[in-house]
């Protein structure tokens, strides 16, 4: 927020945080689990094993046709909708390549940036034996199954040196997950999604509100439906739809191109997806690559704990690599660990709703626009600078309806030295901006965010932007 404080007084307030964050998601979850009791006694409904023990916000029950048609005309205004429940599917697996990425030799031949310290999370079918994963792993549900071993093969491929967590039956980290785990659940991975989803729904609300709540990165695989790209085919599955949500396709390494499974039509939130590709010959493996990238940088830079918008940031901003297939399909590029990690700046801001107007007077003008100067060399080949914020996903959910379901838009606009426009981006259902450039001349770039609508007043201002330098 403007604050230049020492490293060693910044890992105090970390450490500082860290401790009020579980406190509070502990004082949280009780609140919850009363909620959650006196709805299921409310509505005469058992509740199911392990519902107090889940940290998401929505609930799963057996229900007979008189009993939905009771919730339904309750009036209940805690019930914001009713769906089938539909169990995410494996996203098929196969190989990666950490040459392509830039994780051996960047991350790898760098003892500070191996996952040290850094605890990742992935849930599964099943979970693959302590004895089959290289420690520190721990197996917190489940039995083994071949896709959650490949999966697991992965996250510990790219980051050797993390600790590594799974839970079986695609679920959130419980309570006692989130609160007691050491080192704590810092990057989560889902490698499955929901075939042939048509709209933002429950799976894609629990996680984005899992992020927004609990500060952590949630990275999923896109689908590979993309070959048969008709109708609802070739959606972006269910799991991986959320706007907060870190979101992969797979492209094959040996010639830089989309592989044609890889999923890529949008949702009906409009929302971009898939954000990133990684080199996989699965999306199933492009999604623990992507994460386990995040694990290594964030071992080196540990300030990215809890931001998940800044960890989004410098995953768009470093997929600077070249893939062929088009937008739609690769997103912003593939991503590139030397890219991403070593060169550049980040900026966060953390605060209420109306904090965003403090923050746009800070410049001495209150113009509707935070304001913030950058030094770029012009020794650069390219300049990609990547805005992501926040959402609520209970807000989305209940305005997956409306022309944009989106709860707070903010644009990004660049400008050089001598105060000329560089570029900008202002979409209307992304939260998250990126302006590319070649900086002609050195000096203080100046870039400036704008809220461009604030429907949901609630809804925090969790903000983070990285400015990346990088060579073709």
């Amino acid at each position: 927020n403007g604050r230049r404080i020492s490293e060693q007084r910044y890992a105090r307030v970390q450490a500082a945080e860290q401790r009020a964050r579980r406190a509070q998601a502990i004082e949280r979850f009780a609140e919850r689990n009363a909620f959650v009791q006196a709805f299921a006694k409310r509505h005469n409904l058992e509740l199911a094993k392990g519902a107090l023990e889940a940290s998401g916000s929505t609930l799963t029950f057996e229900l007979k046709a008189e009993q939905i048609k009771a919730l339904v005309n309750s009036g209940d205004s805690s019930v914001l909708g009713i769906e089938l429940y539909r169990e995410p599917q494996i996203d098929s697996a196969g190989a990666e390549n950490m040459a392509a990425s830039g994780i051996d030799p960047w991350a790898h031949n760098n003892t500070l940036a191996r996952g040290s310290g850094i605890g990742v999370y992935w849930t599964e079918i099943g979970c693959p034996d302590e004895d089959d994963i290289d420690a520190p792993y721990t197996r917190l549900s489940g039995t083994p199954h071949w896709h959650s071993q490949i999966v697991g093969d992965v996250l510990r491929d790219v980051s050797p040196d993390s600790t590594m967590y799974c839970r079986a039956d695609w679920t959130l980290p419980t309570q006692n997950d989130l609160t007691e785990l050491n080192p704590s659940v810092d990057v989560v991975n889902q490698s499955g999604s929901i075939d042939e989803q048509t709209s933002y729904d429950t799976c894609d609300q629990e996680r984005d509100d899992f992020v927004y709540v609990h500060s952590i990165p949630w990275f999923n695989s896109a689908g590979n439906e993309g070959d048969t790209a008709t109708g609802d085919d070739g959606l972006v599955g269910g799991c991986g739809q959320g706007l907060n949500v870190i979101t992969l396709g797979n492209y094959i390494h040996e010639d830089q191109t989309i592989e044609i499974e890889s999923s890529w039509i949008d949702p009906s939130t409009g929302n971009d997806k898939p954000e990133v590709v990684a080199p996989a010959t699965s999306t199933s493996r492009a999604s623990p690559h992507a994460a386990g990238f995040s694990v290594d940088s964030m071992s080196q830079s540990t300030w990215q704990k809890n931001k998940p918008h800044l960890v989004k940031a410098k995953q768009i901003a470093g997929a600077t690599d070249e893939i062929a297939g088009g937008y739609d399909k690769v997103g912003v590029g593939g991503i590139d660990f030397l890219s991403s990690h070593y060169d550049g700046w980040n900026f966060w801001w953390h605060g209420n709703n109306g904090d965003f107007s403090s923050w746009d007077a800070a410049d001495g003008v209150a113009d509707n626009y935070i304001t913030q100067q950058v030094f770029i060399p012009n020794t650069y080949d390219g300049v990609r600078i990547a805005m992501t914020w926040l959402t609520r996903g209970t807000y989305t959910f209940d305005h997956k309806d409306d022309a944009h379901a989106i709860g707070m838009d903010l644009d990004l606009t660049v400008y050089d030295p001598s105060g000329s426009y560089v570029g900008s981006s202002s979409s209307w259902d992304n939260a998250w901006e990126v302006v590319d450039f070649t900086p002609t001349t050195s000096g203080y770039y100046t870039f400036k965010i704008k809220r461009y609508s604030n429907n949901d007043t609630a809804n925090k201002m969790r903000v983070g932007v990285a400015v990346n330098f990088y060579n073709d």
